[in-house]
């Protein structure tokens, strides 16, 4: 934003006082500025122009103005400290939380590898969890799996376990999706919803659509509640093999569970979908009467 400014400026008050077959160069403010013959300021300056800035900018404004990977973010952040400015581990979250945002993985895994390197932070399961998922993006799976298997006990809890897990999903990985899946009941962790939907999506993704009513099965077993995107899973399996008696069932479920109402529109799709390609007009009117 400062460069551009800083060009705008340039329009109005510069001078030119030499050309030539390749640059130019104009005087602002008693300096001379050297220009390509494109009309772009020479990169020293440039660099120049955006060091200036770094004094006035905060932590999240340096790391942010790393357009490239390449670019370390773990140099930003110890020159910040060489400043003698404190990071809070709560601003190492929501910077990371940003970049994740933005798709910029590599610069926040190298915040969560600070946050790793420096005892004075006290890692959370979100933490952990939320670095499983960027070395997967970054470095692939192995390197995730390496990291979770290399994690102490009481650092594999439900939040990492579902990390990896969504990793192994993603990747359309049943087999180990499924031994992971076995150790976790094994361990007899308190669970949510979060790791019955995960197996849902694998089956839903791989077309194994009988075992999503298994993982149904297993979540209620369990006495954990589902939640609106289990059922939305478990609706679109039914949807995707025609079982009209399943999504009433469902639908006739979700009618008795509190809170549920509000999400009934996230259900008419599949629902229509039966209603187009059924050739029951007597499951049409009982479907949506």
């Amino acid at each position: 934003m400062a460069v551009r400014l800083l060009l705008l400026g340039l329009k109005r008050n510069c001078r030119t006082t030499t050309t030539s077959g390749s640059s130019s160069s104009s005087i602002v403010g008693g300096r001379v500025l050297r220009f390509s013959s494109s009309g772009a300021l020479n990169s020293d300056f440039l660099e120049e122009a955006s060091n200036s800035q770094e004094n006035d900018d905060d932590l999240k404004s340096r790391i942010f103005r790393l357009r490239l990977p390449k670019r370390s973010a773990t140099n930003v952040l110890q020159k910040w400290v060489g400043e003698g400015n404190k990071i809070t581990v709560s601003e190492l979250r929501n910077i990371s939380k940003q970049l994740r945002k933005s798709q910029r993985y590599k610069h926040a895994l190298e915040i969560s590898e600070w946050m790793v390197s420096h005892e004075e932070y006290e890692l959370s399961d979100s933490d952990y969890a939320v670095r499983i998922d960027l070395m997967t993006k970054v470095f692939g799976i192995d390197a995730a799996e390496r990291y979770f298997e290399g994690l102490p006990v009481t650092a594999k809890t439900c939040e990492t376990c579902t990390a990896l897990l969504h990793s192994y999903a993603a990747a359309k990985l049943t087999e180990k999706a499924e031994q992971l899946y076995e150790r976790i009941k094994e361990a007899n962790m308190s669970l949510n919803a979060l790791i019955y939907n995960e197996m849902m999506t694998l089956y839903m993704s791989v077309g194994q659509l009988e075992k999503v009513s298994l993982v149904v099965e297993e979540l209620k077993c369990q006495k954990v509640a589902p939640d609106l995107f289990t059922y939305n899973l478990w609706i679109s399996s039914c949807a995707a093999s025609l079982n009209m008696d399943g999504v009433r069932r469902i639908l006739d479920e979700m009618s008795h569970v509190s809170g549920s109402n509000e999400g009934w529109v996230k259900y008419t799709e599949p629902c229509q979908r039966i209603y187009y390609r059924s050739s029951s007009r007597e499951f049409r009117v009982q479907l949506f009467s």
